[in-house]
């Protein structure tokens, strides 16, 4: 070989260095090859992932059949490439199936690389979330300069939450002068169906004042539940909130020089909606 020759290339281990997940399919989906980063995640060999369907490896297995993107491609001749943001094995991928063409145009096989997008989705929807969050504490402030009582101001308050913040409902509470010492509803907006309608909750040490809510108020601090169907903690109003869509929730204690008036009470669609920054 002369100095200056190019020397061979392996594709093969080109092919099997690239981290995206990569399967070349025939016209049908059938995998015919799989690069490494597809035999790591699935735990399958390349010879076992061989004569599968795209569908029944990765991320095409989020689809019915007739809509799995190859469909598209082997339909019609104008479709370059596919996209589906999809799951698997608990993260995010962008799959795109491009077809690999014969000279005439005719699709031969076709190219599937599924890149991990997780890092970046949940980077996105953390800023979502905080920019949620600093859009509410704005709102919030203008209609505290505005407000002429304390009723108005916390009516407001909640449908900001809901409409603005895109929560499933908010309500406050008030620390009852009662010996049960009872936390009375006084206004809520969003999802409540009833929800409010013969709560009993507590502020004192009674098993009904350990929920977000009691807890709250006694310790004077925010208190977070991740996840209501599995918070021990809910087991009372439990049932009632799963019923409503209420996954997560937080209850923050309002405060006025130094003694605890009540709490406001968030309630999220998804699990785990309040995170620090939040």
């Amino acid at each position: 070989m002369s100095g200056d020759a190019i020397p061979p290339v392996d594709l093969r281990r080109i092919f099997d260095t690239i981290d995206d997940l990569i399967l070349i399919l025939d016209r049908e989906g059938t995998v015919l090859a799989a690069n490494r980063a597809v035999t790591e995640l699935t735990g399958l060999s390349e010879k076992e992932l061989r004569s599968r369907k795209c569908h029944d490896v990765l991320c095409c297995q989020n689809y019915l059949r007739k809509e799995c993107p190859l469909s598209a491609l082997v339909a019609s001749d104008a479709v370059d490439s596919v996209e589906r943001e999809v799951r698997y094995a608990g993260r995010t991928f962008l799959a795109t199936i491009a077809p690999l063409r014969y000279v005439d145009g005719e699709i031969a096989q076709a190219l599937h690389v599924a890149k991990d997008i997780t890092e970046r989705k949940e980077r996105e929807a953390e800023l979502k979330r905080k920019n949620r969050a600093l859009m509410v504490l704005s709102r919030c402030n203008q209609v505290l300069v505005r407000a002429e009582d304390e009723h108005a101001f916390v009516e407001e308050l909640c449908k900001i939450l809901v409409q603005d913040g895109g929560y499933r409902f908010a309500w406050v509470g008030l620390c009852g002068n009662d010996p049960d010492k009872r936390v009375e509803p006084v206004a809520h907006f969003g999802f409540e169906e009833g929800y409010l309608d013969g709560l009993e909750i507590r502020w004192d040490d009674s098993p009904l004042g350990q929920g977000p809510t009691g807890t709250a108020i006694r310790t004077r601090e925010a208190v977070v539940c991740r996840n209501i169907p599995g918070d021990p903690r809910f087991r009372p109003w439990r049932d009632q909130a799963v019923k409503r869509g209420y996954s997560s929730s937080i209850a923050l204690p309002l405060l006025h020089h130094g003694r605890c008036l009540g709490a406001l009470n968030v309630y999220a669609e998804e699990p785990d909606a309040f995170d620090a920054h939040e």
